[in-house]
């Protein structure tokens, strides 16, 4: 008797059996609530052929995988998520999406790296703006790469000087960068960061084997007949630097003021990178901080930075005295510098101004943490319409799009069609789309700039009874706004809009929605759309004084929709 053929891949022989699994024709979203971050797990029904009944087995596609930097036990929380996703899934990801390059949205494929040795990846997805190459994606790169270095230097600094508290705004955005209390680690600069976690994300699929989606692009997930229409990132320069609601009239809900958070009048990108730009002489002597600007590399590359760094400073490099040097000079030998004597008097240190330069980095660590918002891949997954003339509904998933990214929507003048995909849709109409919307992840973690009012929700449905519309907000309001100091996330006026248009349906990771008249979630979910928690419980998270934020909670919160 001929033996056996060996499968094609023996680890499935030994893979277990999958814990998420469907109810006939329905799809399931799982929410994880590790605090600040995102981590969404679908299953959706695998592709039917023939008139076959639909395979046991559904289509799993997973959505970020992180926590914001500075969570307390954050590296258990993901450790804790990653499992999950191993036991609800089999150990096997039909489809990984990656929104963007924050630690928030990464931070678990080095929180929990060993728990990801037992997942398979069949294919990842990526935003155009991460494809090597020459032109835009590499100025954005240089860009974003700089202005990572800059804060995570000047995070370093204001931690050495015993700023810290001085500087909580700059802290915090670098915690979207890496995390600093990671054991026997000494601060940002030394911990891993989000490129090590961006990384290790990738390699999880062979390099030849990405997909980078285009705006425009429509695609079909694998095993399934589910496309998803390809929303952003924008193509266009104006609106990736478009980050902020404009005050002549803002396209966002009630927030902080802001501008319309451009580099400036006809000033793109690639001069950003490489001229005489505001942000090259900001960032620049922050990245020498950390000693060579190049940080290696080719010797073109080196030579490019370098240029940068000199052409940051106001004098040329002959005229210039390290201030450290000066200080040791007037130390020793008072009279070196004369005019510098009284300033490093005792009685004069109420003068110094030695690290107020630090304030420049804020405003950089703002701009630096919108900007790569603005990169988010966003996806709006198109289900199969069963009935005979019924509409498809959308899950919408907007990564942490800024007003620049959805604005860009409305700009895409033709539908691409990837491969075998089969959009319902034949020429792009965002109003259209936007109003078959059955499930929308609410884009980061519901801040001011991360939805549009007028061309965002106001275009969603408005309490359907027959398809009503439901929201999952990834944030937990005691983690941002008493831990993190983030006062307005999510955002109350925001939340009440969602609430309006879909009434009980605004979820949070507590598993209960949002309640208007208590700005908090603090109700059961309305009737509708099954919404499920799991058993297992988050432990309850404290601030550094021992004082409650978070209470226990559930691992996850899971929408079940029918299809």
């Amino acid at each position: 008797m001929a033996p056996a053929s060996t499968p094609a891949n023996p680890r499935a022989l030994t893979r277990p059996r999958p814990k998420m699994r469907l109810d006939g024709d329905e799809l399931r979203i799982r929410m994880y609530g590790q605090g600040v971050g995102d981590c969404f797990l679908l299953a959706l029904p695998r592709r039917r052929g023939h008139g076959a009944r639909t395979p046991a087995r559904p289509v799993y596609v997973l959505i970020d995988c992180g926590v914001v930097g500075g969570t307390p036990g954050g590296p258990g929380r993901m450790k804790r998520v990653v499992a999950d996703v191993a036991a609800a899934t089999g150990g096997r990801l039909d489809l990984l999406v990656i929104s963007h390059e924050h630690w928030d949205h990464l931070s678990g494929f080095i929180q929990a790296a060993d728990e990801w040795q037992g997942i398979q990846v069949d294919a990842l997805w990526l935003g155009w703006t991460e494809k090597p190459g020459t032109g835009l994606p590499d100025a954005l790169r240089r860009i974003i790469d700089r202005q990572n270095r800059a804060i995570t230097n000047a995070s370093l600094a204001v931690q050495q000087y015993g700023l810290a508290e001085r500087h909580e705004t700059l802290i915090g955005f670098a915690s979207f960068l890496g995390d600093p209390s990671a054991e026997h680690v000494p601060g940002f600069a030394a911990a891993p960061g989000v490129s090590d976690a961006f990384r290790a994300a990738k390699a999880k699929v062979p390099a030849e084997q990405h997909v980078f989606c285009e705006p425009g692009d429509v695609h079909r997930v694998p095993g399934s007949d589910v496309s998803a229409y390809v929303l952003g990132p924008p193509r266009d320069d104006d609106r990736l630097r478009q980050l902020n609601p404009s005050r002549n009239k803002p396209q966002t809900y009630t927030g902080p003021e802001g501008s319309d958070g451009r580099s400036g009048p006809g000033m793109t990108l690639r001069f950003v990178a490489d001229g005489r730009s505001d942000f090259n002489a900001v960032a620049m002597p922050l990245i020498a901080m950390g000693g060579s600007a190049s940080g290696g590399g080719d010797s073109a590359a080196a030579a490019a930075e370098d240029d940068a760094l000199a052409r940051s400073f106001p004098f040329d490099r002959t005229v210039r005295i390290p201030l450290p040097q000066v200080e040791s000079a007037v130390r020793a030998e008072p009279g070196t510098y004369g005019a510098l004597d009284s300033y490093y008097d005792s009685l004069s240190h109420w003068r110094r101004i030695d690290h107020d330069w630090l304030s420049s980095a804020e405003p950089l660590a703002l701009r630096a943490d919108n900007l790569t918002n603005n990169t988010s891949l966003v996806l709006a997954f198109e289900l199969p319409a069963r009935a005979a003339g019924g509409n498809a509904p959308i899950l919408l998933f907007a990564g942490d799009a800024q007003v620049g990214n959805w604005l860009s929507w409305d700009d895409i003048r033709q539908w691409r069609l990837i491969g075998d995909a089969r959009p319902t849709q034949p020429q792009p109409n965002i109003t259209e789309l936007l109003g078959r919307t059955a499930f929308y992840k609410v884009g980061h973690h519901g801040s001011h700039n991360g939805t549009l009012k007028e061309n965002g929700v106001e275009r969603m449905p408005s309490n359907t009874a027959t398809r009503p519309m439901t929201a999952f907000v990834p944030v937990s309001p005691g983690v941002a706004r008493k831990l993190k100091h983030w006062a307005e996330m999510p955002l109350d006026s925001l939340l009440r809009g969602l609430s309006e248009r879909a009434p009980g349906r605004v979820i949070l990771p507590n598993g209960l929605a949002w309640d208007a008249a208590t700005a908090a979630a603090s109700v059961a979910p309305a009737d509708g759309p099954r919404v499920t928690t799991s058993d297992e419980k988050l432990p309850a998270v404290f601030d550094k004084d021992g004082v409650e934020v978070q209470e226990t909670s559930p691992l996850w919160v899971e929408l079940a929709i029918g299809v």
